[in-house]
């Protein structure tokens, strides 16, 4: 066979959808990072390290909601998409969603009014009004996530990577306006981001509606009878209740180490390593995250029902190509962290946050570890077992908490990077076990395996 031949049929056989899928993708997160890094420099900069610190204290409220009430439901969306819109019952699953976020927002308002109170009452009004700017800011990523990643389950990767995109770049530029316009502050800063993601979320909602009713599986028809309507809801939260309960100790986890800070050190400690975490989470969430959104719709469109071994098999292998991506990720942009952490940090928000660039490679280190057992927790999630995987976001999250304290009491912020390092290598060691037994009691299939494209579902 001649060169030219083995070209055409290698171009044959490449999965142009994918490949142009991964370049919206990557577009979408290229515009993003540098919209996330801008932010992160104009509010860094213009409110010090102290009030940055608070800033920092005051998304803790934002993280909660994400972790333990919308993000899995967001999560609990993607996987079932696929299923109830080859199955004809799009209709029904849409409109759950809708309940669901409408009850879980006004629970959120009723939930917030005296938690506010109490907050006003026992520490600070400022302290208050920070933390009901955190929690509308945390409502509205968290719907704006839920529509974006209907797109993404969607396959529409255009407009799912352009709203991506212009998240952080309308919030960049409300911050600096806002900011000069008032005496810089957390507060002013939080008012900021909550008018930018608010902004965002209400035109995303708005393209995801007509995109959808352009969508044969979506189109009006019969309209879903209520029984269809809370089947898809008692699917949906059924799914969710795992994340939802290890959510909460997820977030103790993810806030756990600012608060410890806060405890054992200062403010303008908290704003320091906060800005070393927002600068190590570029490689170890953004670009990691860019890979995740690329991969999860493919595993779990292979995956199918998440009840057959070849099936399941068949989704493995895309996830595999995944972790390989993010091993290789997180060894560059460690290598990269710890040549050029400091000048990287000076550069990026300002001379005064010096001192965190060596906090920086191995947070990228800890986060790309982090991000590498959640692309292999894909298992249990596209085989729908998540009781073992329960246990250990636990038994993960209880570990991290307490290593983070004491790690800060005993070290510093040296102690506290370290500790996050040691929590993510446990928490691969704990989702590869998890995995071993899951992939070890299925039964094989009687029908043949699929076959094996790279990444083409």
């Amino acid at each position: 066979m001649s060169l030219d031949s083995r070209v055409r049929n290698a171009a044959a056989r490449l999965p142009w959808r994918s490949v142009r899928e991964l370049g919206w993708v990557l577009a979408g997160q290229a515009v993003a990072t540098a919209g996330s890094v801008g932010l992160t420099k104009v509010i860094a900069s213009r409110l010090g390290a102290e009030q940055y610190g608070r800033y920092a204290l005051g998304l803790t409220v934002a993280v909660l909601l994400n972790q333990f009430l919308l993000g899995p439901i967001t999560t609990s969306a993607l996987r079932f998409f696929s299923s109830y819109r080859d199955s004809g019952q799009l209709q029904a699953f849409l409109a759950s969603l809708r309940r669901i976020m409408t009850r879980v927002a006004v629970g959120v308002v009723l939930a917030a009014i005296p938690a506010v109170a109490f907050v006003a009452s026992r520490y600070s009004v400022d302290w208050a009004v920070l933390a009901a700017l955190a929690a509308a800011f945390g409502l509205a990523q968290n719907t704006f996530g839920l529509a974006n990643n209907l797109d993404i389950a969607a396959r529409h990767r255009a407009r799912a990577a352009i709203f991506q995109a212009a998240d952080p770049v309308l919030r960049l530029l409300l911050a600096a306006v806002i900011l000069t316009a008032f005496a810089p502050s957390a507060t002013v800063a939080m008012v900021a981001v909550a008018a930018g993601i608010t902004i965002t979320c209400a035109l995303q909602w708005w393209t995801l509606s007509r995109g959808l009713a352009s969508d044969p599986a979506a189109a009006p028809g019969a309209r879903p009878s209520p029984a269809e309507i809370s089947a898809a809801m008692a699917a949906v939260l059924r799914f969710a209740r795992y994340f939802m309960v290890s959510g909460a100790f997820t977030w103790l986890q993810l806030s756990s180490d600012r608060w410890a800070v806060k405890l054992f050190l200062s403010d303008a400690a908290v704003g320091l390593f906060a800005v070393a975490y927002q600068m190590a989470s570029v490689p170890g969430v953004i670009l990691a995250g860019c890979l995740s959104q690329f991969v999860s719709p493919i595993v779990f469109q292979r995956a199918k029902e998440g009840t057959s071994r070849s099936a399941l098999d068949h989704a493995r292998r895309a996830m595999f190509v995944g972790v390989a991506a993010l091993i290789a990720l997180t060894v560059a942009s460690t290598a990269v962290a710890f040549l050029f952490g400091e000048p990287l940090i000076v550069l990026f928000t300002s001379p005064a946050y010096r001192a965190g660039g060596a906090y920086v490679a191995p947070l990228v280190l800890g986060l790309g570890l982090l991000q590498i057992g959640h692309m292999l927790s894909l298992v249990p999630m596209s085989s729908n077992r998540l009781g073992g995987h329960l246990i250990v976001k636990i038994a993960h999250a209880s570990l991290a908490v307490v290593l983070n304290a004491l790690a800060v009491r005993a070290y510093g912020l040296p102690g506290l990077c370290v500790a996050a390092i040691a929590s993510g290598a446990v928490y691969v060691a704990l989702v590869l076990a998890n995995n071993h037994r899951i992939m070890r009691t299925l039964t094989p299939d009687v029908v043949p395996a699929l076959p094996k494209p790279l990444l083409q579902p």
